[in-house]
């Protein structure tokens, strides 16, 4: 059995708001997951994730994702955890009518405290010895999905 919760548990049994026995019988092997906004650098790859599901589902080819759009992603604080990046993610899908991803939603979405996000940096097979000033993206033309010179999305490979 697999349960969450964004909750600490032995401090609502301390507090009589959860019962011990059931405490014990889940706490067996805890894991925990940080919250989105503290996990700024699984933004990128969360995003293509998205983004590879809601295109194949509405039938769409979006290969791009602003640097601007990228930055802002991993700056906003994501109350909502990865359910509302998702969520933003398939909005603009929705919306998005090129190759290039529009995320309106982000910028209607309320004031939320701001963070530091930083894009991973380089490996070997993505650094083309060009500075990322230097290439398309900061130029405004976006990040493409697999385009040499270009950042692409995190790699999966270990």
């Amino acid at each position: 059995m697999i349960a969450a919760t964004n909750r600490d548990l032995s401090e609502e049994v301390r507090k009589g708001r959860f019962r011990e026995d059931l405490y014990y019988r889940l706490n067996v092997f805890p894991i925990r997951v940080p919250p989105l906004r503290e996990r700024a650098e699984d933004i990128p790859l969360l995003v293509w994730a998205f983004l590879e599901e809601f295109s194949t589902r509405m039938g769409k080819k979006i290969t791009q994702v602003p640097k601007r759009t990228m930055e802002a992603l991993q700056r906003h604080s994501w109350p909502g955890n990865v359910r509302e990046l998702r969520n933003v993610i398939e909005h603009g899908a929705i919306v998005t009518a090129g190759r290039t991803l529009k995320v309106p939603m982000l910028a209607r979405a309320p004031r939320s405290r701001r963070l530091r996000g930083r894009w991973p940096k380089p490996n070997a097979s993505t650094s083309s010895g060009r500075s990322r000033e230097r290439d398309g993206a900061s130029r405004g033309r976006g990040v493409p999905r697999r385009s040499s010179g270009s950042t692409p999305p995190p790699s999966t490979a270990g």
